[in-house]
């Protein structure tokens, strides 16, 4: 049997693997993770690099479209109850005895009214108490 290997007792000595032998490079993490740190520094310089430009503010936003809606409403509420009033005025007819109450208050309004002579009269005044009301009972 031929010695293949080394030392006294032919010890075998293991060669290394091939890709053991090529140059040390970066991890796939490290490069992955080196790939990432690019790509945000990228992103961070994009953003950067933005220029804002204003808009001019469209034209019905300045439009005061709340208060004109308010204003419509107001108006078509009062036509509302005008014309309400209106047909009601022309849709009554009252009974003969309301207006036959409206002409006696009227006439009972001018009649109450106090004479010119009503100044001369004295005032009242009350009488003195009775001393049966003041004497305690007990």
């Amino acid at each position: 049997m031929p010695k293949t290997g080394k030392g006294k007792y032919n010890v075998t000595v293991p060669q290394p693997f091939e890709f053991l032998n090529q140059e040390k490079g970066f991890s796939t993490r490290q490069k992955k993770v080196e790939a990432m740190i690019y790509e945000k520094k990228r992103q961070e310089e994009k953003a950067l690099a933005f220029k804002y430009k204003a808009t001019e503010v469209p034209k019905h936003v300045k439009d005061r479209r709340f208060e004109k809606l308010q204003k419509a409403s107001l108006e078509r509420r009062e036509e509302n109850k005008r014309l309400a009033v209106a047909k009601i005025k022309a849709t009554e007819a009252p009974f003969k005895f309301y207006e036959r109450d409206v002409k006696q208050a009227k006439l009972k309004q001018e009649n109450a009214e106090l004479p010119a002579n009503m100044g001369q009269f004295e005032p009242f005044r009350a009488g003195k108490i009775p001393w049966r009301v003041l004497v305690p009972l007990y």
